[in-house]
């Protein structure tokens, strides 16, 4: 996928959770296999069907995650991307536009007792794109957590590995799902 940011959320049409009707003809092969790690993700339910066929190899980058109350963050160092994935089942993604000389957070900001402030690039997308307190994934839950994140694209989005290797399916319609 190109590293273009996404559309500002008031040029943004929701996506809807109904997937859009499919070909009944006969599925293509595709010539790879989706990464080992992905394979058994891919085999449940529609997930193979709606993403389609991989695009190349795995690759792996620095990244980081990060639970809310509604939702989660992800950083992909390879891309400079912070993808948001809410509980409502639709994804955004953003730039990451935060740089050391930058305040790592808000210090105006109180956030409820247990639950914290996202700090540095999920903190800046949190208050300047997301709403800051008033954000539909709410406060963090946890600090932020550092890993190594494993990717692959498709031709209808991408699979990636959580820090736990639970599997997120990010779908080209903005819907995600999440598999074992």
């Amino acid at each position: 996928w190109p590293a273009t940011p996404a559309p500002t959320p008031t040029s943004q049409v929701p996506p809807t959770r109904t997937p859009s009707a499919q070909a009944t003809s006969p599925p293509t092969p595709c010539t790879l296999a989706p990464a080992e790690s992905f394979a058994t993700a891919y085999a449940e339910g529609q997930i193979a069907e709606r993403l389609g066929c991989p695009l190349g190899e795995a690759d792996t980058t620095a990244a980081a995650f990060q639970p809310f109350e509604k939702g989660l963050m992800f950083w992909r160092d390879n891309e400079k991307t912070v993808y948001v994935l809410g509980t409502d089942g639709v994804w955004s993604r953003h730039g990451d536009t935060w740089n050391g000389s930058q305040p790592a957070y808000d210090a105006t900001l109180t956030p409820p007792q247990g639950l914290q402030q996202p700090v540095r690039g999920f903190g800046k997308v949190w208050r300047e794109q997301l709403g800051g307190p008033q954000a539909a994934i709410g406060w963090a839950l946890t600090e932020e957590q550092g890993y190594e994140l494993l990717t692959k694209s498709f031709a209808g989005g991408q699979m990636f590995l959580g820090p736990r290797g639970k599997t997120y399916v990010l779908y080209k319609d903005r819907t995600w799902d999440s598999g074992k």
